[in-house]
């Protein structure tokens, strides 16, 4: 209906998207062919935009070659994809950065791994005392703290600020003597690090990924088919029961009423040989009266005769 009335309107009605556009003051054919619509289709508009231009309805495709369509539809989808495919690669490129510098600072903390004894383990703490300070006086760790401490606001009066590069130290290595000088010590071997992934393995094992997903997807739309046709071929079976079902229920059924119709007749056949009986013997009797009649007026006549 809505596209009869819009081609009823013909060009006339082009570029109006609201009713409330119309001037219903003014009389010409395109406000009379309104008045005409409204009053069957008061939505027409409403209509016109949501089902009247759907894509299935304009001409394009085989055979409608000329026909013009909206290319920024392909042109939001290329920078779509384009902007998505620049996020997963910074993505990307962020983590291996992260990866680079945690395999370096891993490798810098095993290349300074110290030694350690099987029987005690190293101790890094510098205030607790060692087997060479319990040799020494009572008095020299506080004879030690007085001299650094002169020495140390002499150098800061006499000599210029000086600003000393920055040298990253590894950690202390302890001065406490080993307990059993006998006991063998064992180095922990440096654990090989795993070269940092590069983005053309990310891609490829992206691309597995995807190719792994595709292979499920696959087997699970065969294994939907096979089921699919497993269920027609059961719905298959059960139907050619069922008319194996009801063709046994109606042999049965023509066999009990043949049954019953071979026992009527049978009934049938005995009453009629009971009424053939019954007649036979009714005649049988007839005759037995008339000839018993006959003989008593035999009788009669000779006795008569006699006298």
């Amino acid at each position: 209906m809505t596209r009869g009335y819009i081609t009823e309107m013909g060009q006339t009605g082009a570029g109006i998207k609201r009713a409330a556009e119309i001037d219903t003051t003014k009389k010409n054919l395109f406000t009379t062919k309104w008045a005409e619509i409204s009053a069957v289709c008061p939505w027409f508009f409403e209509m016109r935009e949501l089902i009247a231009q759907r894509p299935n309805v304009i001409p394009i495709g085989l055979g409608h070659s000329a026909t013009g369509f909206d290319q920024d539809v392909m042109q939001l989808a290329l920078r779509s994809d384009a902007a998505a495919s620049d996020a997963v690669a910074s993505i990307s490129d962020v983590e291996d950065d992260e990866g680079a510098h945690q395999n370096e600072q891993d490798k810098q903390d095993r290349d300074h791994s110290t030694f350690q004894t099987t029987d005690e383990p190293p101790i890094d703490d510098p205030d607790l005392p060692t087997s060479e300070d319990d040799d020494r006086a009572p008095g020299a760790d506080v004879e030690d703290h007085s001299k650094s401490d002169v020495d140390e606001l002499i150098t800061e009066d006499d000599e210029p600020e000086v600003k000393k590069p920055v040298v990253k130290k590894g950690p202390k290595k302890s001065s406490r003597k080993v307990a059993n000088p006998g006991a063998s010590i064992t180095r922990h071997a440096p654990v090989p690090t795993p070269a940092p992934a590069s983005s053309g393995t990310q891609k490829l094992s992206k691309r597995t990924k995807l190719t792994e997903v595709a292979d499920i997807t696959k087997n699970e739309e065969l294994t939907r088919r096979q089921e699919i046709e497993l269920a027609t071929v059961r719905a298959r079976q059960s139907l050619k029961v069922l008319e194996v079902k009801g063709r046994i229920a109606e042999q049965q059924e023509k066999r009990l009423w043949e049954e019953k119709q071979a026992k009527r007749e049978e009934r049938q056949m005995k009453l009629k040989m009971k009424e053939k009986r019954l007649d036979q013997l009714h005649a049988l009797r007839m005759a037995q009266m008339g000839m018993g009649v006959v003989a008593t007026v035999g009788r009669k006549a000779e006795v008569d005769f006699e006298f």
